[in-house]
C-alpha cells in the first residue's frame, strides 16, 4: 500500500513540476469540489458501499514561500490504489478535520470509478488512528482504531453485498452492472467486463464470450425452479431472497440459529462463529418446529406406494406425511428426499437391471459430505419411505470433524457410518449407488482421483449441484481427465425451496438444485 500511495504523490509532484499553471487549476478544482462536499453527509450515507476498508495516509507537510504550512493527505483502498489527495493549512484544520474532509471528498469525487463509500476507514499510521478519532456515523461508515478494532460492528450497516465476477471487489448491488445479454454475470466496471469477455491462459475456456449464450439459457430455468407447492415459495425463491431476508424469514418462524437450521444461517457462519461439520453443540430438538418435530418423530400412519411408483415431488410427500404446505421443513428434508428420488426414480430409469426390491440390503456411498453428517436423524425419513429394505450408508468426506470419524449410527432400517477421507482413499464394500450432494466436481482438483475410482469400478454415480453452470463445469472436468462425460442436468423435484445467495452472478442457485449422472468412456 505504501508503494501505491507514493504513486499519488509522484503524480502530483510531476504535474506541478511540468506544468505549474495546470497544477494551479488542479488545486482550484479540488478546492471547489471540497466546498461542494460540505454538509453532504446525507448524500454520502446514501452512496453505494464498498465492502472494504480505506486508509488515510499522511504524505508530507510543506512550508511554502509565504510561510503557510500545508499538510498533504491521501486516501488509498485495501488494494493500495489511490482514491484521492487533498491538502490544507495546518494552522486552520486539525488532522481529524482534514481527514474527515478528505473522506467526504473521496467518496463523492474519487480518482477512479463511481462515487461510493467504504465500509470502514482508518489511518495507515496506527498512532494517528489512536490520537485522531473520527465520528463517521452520519456518513454510514465505521471508523477503526487500535482501541476500537475489537468492538462488534453492531452499529454498522449490513446490506446485502455483491461481488465482481472478475476482480472480486465486493459492495452493495448499486456498485455493479449486469451483462446486458445473459443478465447473469455482474461486473464492478467496464474494464472488468472487457477483461472477463476474453480471459487468457488457463482461464481462456471460462471467458464470458464462451459462456454468455449458455448462461442466458441457464437463466431461462429461473421460473421453473420456483414452481413449488409451498405457500412461502414466492418469498424464498425470489431473487431478493438474500442472506438478510433469509434471516428475517427464519426469525419469524422461531428457528434462526436453532437445531439444524443453524447451518442455513449464513450470517451466523460469517460472523466468526463457524464450527466444523460434525461439531455443532447438541440440542434436544433438531427440527425445532413443534408440529413437524412431532410428525417426523413418529412413524408414518401408512406406508408409501410401491417402490415401482415412488413419491416424486414435494406436494405428494407432504400429503403422505400430513404436513402443511406452509411448513419450511423441506429445507432440512431435501437431502434424504433427494437420495430417495435418485434411488427410486433416476437409478431405475438409467439402470433398468438395478431394481429396488423389498427384503434386500443396499450399500450407498455419499461422497464429499459436509453438513450431512449433522443431519443423520433426517435420513430416518429416507428409510421410512422404503421400510422393507435395509440400507448401509457410508458418508465420506474431508471437510468434517475428526471427532465423528468411524462412528456408526443406526436410524431404524438405516445404518450410517462416517469416514473422514477422500473417496479414492476410502476402502469399503462396492456400493449400489454413489451420490455427491452439491459436489462442486468442477471446482476441486481432488475429485479427479475419485472420479477415476468410480469409472474403474463402474459405479452408478450421481451428483447434485446448485446451478447448471456448476454442472457444466463438472462435465468439463470429467471430459478433461478423459474419463467420460456427464448427462444433461435435470431439475431435482426435491431441491431446497430456499434460493441460495450467490454474490457474483444472478443465476438461480438452490441446494440440490440439479441432478446429473456420470457416463464413462469405453464401458
Amino acid at each position: 500500500m505504501d508503494a501505491e500511495s507514493d504513486e499519488v504523490k509522484k503524480y502530483v509532484d510531476k504535474v506541478f513540476a511540468e506544468d505549474p499553471e495546470r497544477f494551479a487549476k488542479f488545486e482550484e478544482d479540488i478546492r471547489r469540489k471540497m466546498d461542494q462536499c460540505k454538509g453532504q453527509e446525507e448524500k454520502i450515507a446514501a452512496l453505494p458501499m464498498e465492502d472494504t476498508i480505506w486508509f488515510i495516509k499522511e504524505m508530507e507537510t510543506v512550508t511554502q514561500d509565504d510561510g503557510i504550512t500545508y499538510r498533504y493527505l491521501c486516501m488509498v483502498d485495501r488494494a493500495g490504489m489511490g482514491v484521492g489527495v487533498t491538502h490544507t493549512d495546518v494552522s486552520i484544520y486539525s488532522m481529524a478535520q482534514h481527514s474527515y474532509d478528505l473522506l467526504c471528498f473521496c467518496t463523492l469525487f474519487p480518482m477512479m470509478r463511481q462515487a461510493r463509500r467504504p465500509r470502514m476507514v482508518t489511518y495507515m499510521d496506527k498512532s494517528l488512528a489512536k490520537d485522531n478519532h473520527l465520528d463517521l456515523k452520519r456518513l454510514g461508515i465505521k471508523f477503526v482504531s487500535p482501541g476500537l478494532s475489537d468492538e462488534p460492528l453492531r452499529d454498522l450497516e449490513t446490506p446485502w453485498m455483491r461481488e465482481c465476477s472478475i476482480c472480486r471487489r465486493r459492495g452493495t448491488a448499486d456498485l455493479f452492472k449486469t451483462c446486458s445479454s445473459c443478465q447473469a454475470v455482474i461486473y464492478c466496471s467496464r474494464e472488468c467486463q472487457k477483461k472477463g469477455w476474453s480471459l487468457q491462459g488457463d482461464m481462456k475456456e471460462h471467458s464470458h464470450k464462451v459462456w454468455c449464450a449458455k448462461m442466458k439459457h441457464f437463466m431461462s430455468k429461473t421460473a421453473e425452479l420456483t414452481r413449488l407447492p409451498f405457500t412461502f415459495a414466492p418469498e424464498t425463491t425470489a431473487f431478493e431472497f438474500n442472506i438478510l431476508r433469509c434471516q428475517k424469514f427464519l426469525e419469524e418462524r422461531g428457528v434462526y440459529n436453532q437445531g439444524l437450521w443453524r447451518r442455513e444461517c449464513t450470517t451466523w457462519v460469517t460472523q466468526g462463529h463457524f464450527i466444523p461439520f460434525g461439531e455443532l453443540p447438541p440440542c434436544d430438538d433438531l427440527v425445532v418446529l413443534p408440529v413437524e418435530s412431532c410428525t417426523l418423530d413418529d412413524p408414518p400412519a401408512r406406508c408409501p406406494s410401491d417402490p415401482s411408483q415412488p413419491i416424486s415431488d414435494w406436494e405428494s410427500y407432504y400429503k403422505w406425511r400430513g404436513l402443511r404446505l406452509d411448513s419450511p421443513v423441506a429445507v432440512l428434508l431435501s437431502f434424504p428426499l433427494t437420495l430417495y428420488y435418485i434411488l427410486t426414480t433416476c437409478l431405475q430409469r438409467d439402470y433398468p437391471g438395478m431394481k429396488v426390491c423389498a427384503g434386500r440390503r443396499y450399500v450407498i456411498d455419499l461422497v464429499g459430505v459436509e453438513k450431512e453428517v449433522e443431519m443423520l436423524p433426517m435420513f430416518k425419513e429416507f428409510g421410512r419411505l422404503l421400510p422393507d429394505i435395509k440400507f448401509e450408508i457410508n458418508m465420506i468426506g474431508t471437510e468434517i470433524s475428526k471427532h465423528v470419524d468411524k462412528k456408526t449410527y443406526q436410524e431404524e432400517n438405516v445404518s450410517i457410518t462416517i469416514h473422514r477421507s477422500l473417496y479414492h482413499k476410502y476402502t469399503g464394500p462396492h456400493p449400489h449407488l454413489v451420490l455427491g450432494f452439491n459436489a462442486g466436481v468442477g471446482a476441486y482438483m481432488t475429485w479427479a482421483a475419485s472420479l477415476k475410482k468410480m469409472k474403474v469400478n463402474n459405479m452408478a454415480a450421481y451428483f447434485t449441484d446448485y446451478c447448471q453452470y456448476s454442472c457444466d463445469c463438472a462435465r468439463l472436468a470429467m471430459e478433461g481427465v478423459r474419463l467420460g462425460t456427464c448427462t444433461t442436468p435435470e431439475i431435482n423435484p426435491f431441491h431446497s425451496p430456499f434460493r441460495k445467495v450467490c454474490e457474483e452472478n444472478n443465476m438461480p442457485w438452490y441446494s440440490n438444485g440439479f441432478i446429473f449422472r456420470l457416463v464413462y468412456d469405453n464401458l
